[in-house]
């Protein structure tokens, strides 16, 4: 095989959006460093000179598709009308437009969003997918107006942990049922509302 010469560093970054192209087609099953080799006229070996296994590569494939999701993110928080409203109601609506970006950014990126999720049972070397703490914006997003709740008595400190899961929670199992087409949705007006709907349910609990 007659591999591609790559500039010091390019091999990587080719990598990872060869990666990304994939999981956006066919989830983190696309994902085959023999596949990706052959994509980019290297062998297999070059690939885990950067990447230590197919997990690796997957693991940072997510670490790319949360950025991703961060952009779904901040879309919605751009339309957020925030002005005259109290910090407590302003740190609830960020946390509103976190859901709703990730519940967008799944319906817009169903691969992406399998393979962000992705953990294979029958590995033992995976170990699950990224903790809160590696996830980057979405999870800054989150704790900082989940903090800014705590500041303002709306919740107690260690409740933090508690809706942080329950939000993500939310908003990935909602988005799992539409993806898989579980609920039945007849047009784009009906799909709004249940989104919306099903994200100001929970909200309203953290304003009592």
């Amino acid at each position: 095989m007659t591999e591609k010469k790559y500039h010091h560093g390019n091999l990587k970054a080719a990598i990872l959006q060869s990666a990304l192209r994939r999981a956006a087609e066919s989830g983190p099953t696309g994902i085959s460093v023999r596949e990706i080799a052959r994509e980019l006229h290297v062998s297999p070996p070059a690939i885990y000179r950067h990447y230590t296994n197919q997990l690796d590569l997957i693991r940072a494939t997510q670490q790319a598709i949360f950025d991703i999701i961060a952009q779904f993110i901040d879309k919605d928080m751009l339309v957020l009308e925030v002005a005259n409203t109290s910090e407590p109601q302003q740190s609830l609506q960020q946390l509103r437009a976190i859901a709703l970006g990730y519940i967008h950014f799944g319906l817009a990126e169903p691969g992406l969003f399998r393979t962000g999720a992705y953990y294979n049972s029958d590995d033992p070397s995976d170990t699950g997918t990224p903790s809160y703490d590696t996830v980057g914006k979405p999870l800054q997003y989150q704790r900082a107006a989940l903090n800014n709740l705590v500041k303002y008595g709306y919740i107690q400190s260690d409740m933090i942990d508690v809706y942080t899961s329950v939000l993500w929670a939310l908003a990935h199992g909602l988005t799992i049922l539409l993806i898989d087409k579980q609920i039945p949705v007849r047009s784009e007006s009906e799909l709004d509302a249940l989104i919306n709907t099903t994200v100001d349910i929970v909200m309203r609990g953290l304003e009592q």
